[in-house]
């Protein structure tokens, strides 16, 4: 796992990011049920003390060659009645999530509190990750293999209107119109060194307001997600800081000079 941020990457001093999460999806457990989660809440109650339940999420795999357009999904059989856990720091500013075939950790802007890089989210992380694999080594007696990784960023760009939009994002050409709504995305396909395909960026656009419905935001979300090359966690690691490179890479290239400035890019 890297240690610092590659030097190549754009950098910003104060960039309009919102949340982070970082996860993984692995091989669901036969023997699994909730009435062990409170044990499972013991590994992390340190750094997350409270608690929710919520609905579980689909499993999501991405696939190629096929007739399938990606996000569509098929179910065979009634939704699993486990649900999924939040583990919530007691600043509200990380929140790790878990169900039996899925964890992720998410970072969220509060009161002003530093984005702690993707290198410590992915430390951090991983030390999660180990943690909830040994515990089912010794609950269980089953090792979880990673079938997909997934990394997204969300961003907030506060304006006065949603016509501002050219300012921010080279892309557009709408500042002389009166812009009542704003929805555009993409997906690319992402592939390994050798032209395999191993996943797809998916990119968003959208209008909105601030989280406390205060002004309009222009919302720029991210989402890189895949199937690393082994199912092990060095392997996943490593597809997520593909990801993280790819989406800090696009950010630069879709917005302009003006927001750099606005947001302090320094490389």
């Amino acid at each position: 796992m890297q240690t610092s941020r590659p030097d190549h990457l754009p950098d910003y001093t104060h960039p309009p990011l919102d949340e982070v999460v970082v996860g993984l999806q692995f091989t669901a457990c036969p023997t699994y049920t909730s009435l062990g989660l409170h044990t499972l809440h013991d590994l992390f109650s340190e750094e997350f003390p409270s608690f929710q339940e919520q609905f579980p999420m689909d499993a999501t795999f991405e696939t190629f060659g096929g007739s399938r357009p990606p996000g569509v999904q098929f179910r065979l059989s009634p939704p699993p009645l486990r649900p999924r856990s939040w583990f919530i720091a007691a600043d509200e500013s990380h929140l790790l999530q878990f169900q039996n075939d899925r964890l992720l950790l998410n970072w969220r802007r509060r009161d002003g509190n530093r984005y702690p890089r993707f290198e410590g989210m992915a430390e951090n992380f991983s030390t999660y990750f180990e943690r909830l694999k040994a515990w089912y080594k010794a609950f269980h007696n089953f090792v979880p293999e990673v079938t997909q990784a997934e990394i997204s960023y969300f961003n907030i760009i506060p304006v006065s209107s949603y016509s501002e939009i050219e300012d921010w994002f080279r892309f557009s050409s709408l500042k002389d119109g009166d812009i009542e709504n704003v929805s555009s995305s993409f997906v690319e396909i992402l592939k390994h060194s050798d032209g395999r395909p191993c996943g797809r960026l998916f990119g968003e656009l959208i209008s909105g307001l601030k989280n406390d419905g205060s002004s309009f935001a222009l919302r720029l979300n991210f989402t890189v997600r895949g199937a690393p090359d082994g199912t092990d966690l060095v392997s996943a690691i490593k597809f997520l800081e593909m990801g993280r490179d790819k989406i800090v890479t696009t950010f630069d290239k879709v917005t302009t000079e003006q927001a750099h400035k606005a947001w302090g890019k320094v490389q």
